[in-house]
């Protein structure tokens, strides 16, 4: 299991960071509101928490991002989310290397994607370069 998180964690942190990048580059994200891999608890049950990859405050409304990069769940993809709107945040789900093709789908982006009004969002190195470049 040790071995299974490193691995999972080297491939994501890219991405989560070149996410947080971005966030603290909005002009209508609250300076500081930006964190990256920290717990948030319940407001209503303390004892009740979520570990998001990014989090951040935009304009008054918390946001949550889930780099999904292995499968999982549907159950915890259905937990997970109604933790977040249980907290008044909204649940981004954040893929790599993302297809459309049916045929290629794994069942838990099925999950993630129908679950989610079929809106979802993808960071590959096209969405990247232009802060690469900075």
């Amino acid at each position: 299991m040790q071995w299974f998180t490193f691995v999972e964690r080297s491939c994501y942190t890219p991405s989560y960071r070149a996410l947080a990048e971005s966030l603290r580059a909005d002009q209508n994200v609250e300076p500081d509101s930006v964190v990256e891999d920290a717990r948030m608890q319940s407001w209503r049950d303390r004892a009740k928490w979520r570990k998001p990859d990014v989090r951040a405050s935009r304009n008054g409304k918390t946001l949550v991002f889930e780099a999904q990069l292995s499968t999982t769940f549907v159950s915890t993809i259905a937990a997970r989310r109604q933790f977040y709107l249980g907290e008044g945040a909204l649940l981004f789900w954040i893929f790599r290397d993302f297809t459309l093709s049916e045929s290629e789908m794994r069942f838990s982006e099925r999950d993630v994607f129908y679950n989610n009004n079929w809106n979802l969002f993808a960071i590959d190195a096209h969405s990247v370069e232009p802060l690469d470049s900075n």
